[in-house]
């Protein structure tokens, strides 16, 4: 009996030690802090009204209705978003680049041709594309080349590809996409070489920018049991008010921009959008950069797409 009494004060004891441990490692523990939004995150809002106003029927879109040239020309008979694995971006392209030199990601638009090469996706000559450019600075590319397919893989080109693909854009589509801006011979739009003016040619972002949306988000979301699987690059447009930016201007009215979503896996074989806002986590932007002049206006909780080809074109 004595015994028994013994067991039971000792069980307790060891029971009363594991509540209090318990308790103590709660109180203690740290939360999850969330980060800064990453510098190349956009309003869901402001995302979801930019691909409208690209994809939505005319005349509320630069978009173009079937029976116009531009229709043609962009090969809008597959997709406007090109799903892309996180990995592929990530691990299998900004990885393998050196951070000591490469400080910028250029992203050129394109039409694919297969004069100019063996690199074009199957039944997809003639369409819209995009390549991306390692850059040591906003102006200056390292010159090698890669293109982004519509099934998200990401292909080293040759230059002969790149200089094609970007001048038969710059011959057929260009011409058409600089239609849809009724104020194209304004500063914004005008390229500082040719003295030209310009819907968008390229985009340019910090590489920094990309490894802070890629990884370090990806880590947070991770962290938190939302694991993220990939990105998705929409086609996209300002709209005809454009953005603010810190001179308190609008700029870049109806100019075709890209534009970078989370996603995740979605059933078996698809995948959904991921919207940061949705979280309801009352994140902060990150504030304006005055090295890079990229500015967040913390009014408007919006990003700027990159910086714009024209006004700042690489050399």
């Amino acid at each position: 009996m004595k015994k028994n009494y013994l067991n039971r004060i000792t069980n307790r004891g060891l029971l009363l030690a594991i509540i209090s441990l318990i308790s103590s490692i709660s109180l203690n523990a740290q939360p999850i802090l969330p980060p800064p939004l990453p510098h190349m995150w956009v309003k869901k809002t402001d995302g979801i009204e930019r691909r409208k106003w690209f994809t939505a029927k005319p005349p509320l879109s630069k978009y173009p209705s079937k029976n116009t040239l531009l229709y043609a020309l962009l090969g809008f008979n597959v997709t406007h978003s090109i799903p892309c694995p996180i990995n592929n971006i990530a691990k299998n392209f900004i990885d393998t680049l050196d951070k000591k030199s490469i400080n910028f990601i250029r992203f050129y638009f394109a039409e694919y041709n297969e004069t100019y090469g063996s690199d074009v996706p199957p039944g997809l000559n003639k369409d819209l594309t995009i390549i991306i450019a390692p850059a040591f600075s906003e102006t200056n590319d390292r010159e090698d080349y890669y293109n982004v397919t519509p099934n998200g893989e990401i292909n080293k080109i040759t230059k002969d590809e790149k200089i094609g693909w970007i001048k038969d854009f710059e011959n057929t589509i260009l011409p058409e996409l600089n239609k849809s801006i009724s104020d194209l011979k304004i500063p914004d739009n005008l390229d500082p070489h040719d003295k030209n003016y310009y819907d968008t040619k390229s985009c340019c972002y910090p590489l920094s920018y990309f490894i802070e949306f890629l990884d370090t988000e990806e880590k947070y979301q991770e962290a938190k049991g939302n694991p993220m699987t990939g990105i998705e690059i929409d086609f996209c447009s300002y709209t005809n008010k454009g953005i603010l930016k810190s001179d308190n201007q609008y700029h870049f009215r109806n100019r075709l921009i890209l534009q970078f979503e989370y996603t995740r896996k979605h059933g078996s074989n698809n995948y959904e959008v991921f919207y940061i806002d949705d979280q309801n986590e009352n994140r902060k932007p990150q504030p304006y950069d005055p090295k890079t002049k990229i500015y967040l206006n913390p009014d408007l909780l919006t990003a700027d797409n990159g910086t714009l080809c024209p006004a700042n074109c690489p050399q």
